[in-house]
């Protein structure tokens, strides 16, 4: 799973560096998002004895939420592995 996510990001770093016009801003609260991934990462915490929190003000940024979305996953996903 890790590794199909690795490669699928791999792809995707290479189709941006190719058309640079992928990336898509839009506004939106990156603490939302970061509270959006933290619930569904929660289940692995739990399996090792850890406890998310991320409990920050409203913070409201322009750029592609799902591009970001793929680094928060990424970065908390490998804070759980490691």
């Amino acid at each position: 799973h890790r590794l199909n996510n690795l490669f699928s990001d791999l792809i995707e770093i290479a189709k941006l560096e190719y058309r640079e016009d992928l990336l898509r801003p839009t506004r939106f609260d990156l603490q939302a998002l970061i509270a959006e991934v933290g619930e569904m990462l929660e289940p692995r915490a739990d399996e090792k004895g850890l406890e998310l929190t991320y409990d920050n003000p409203p913070l409201v940024v322009e750029a592609d939420r799902n591009r970001i979305r793929q680094v928060v996953t990424n970065l908390i996903d490998n804070a759980i592995a490691y």
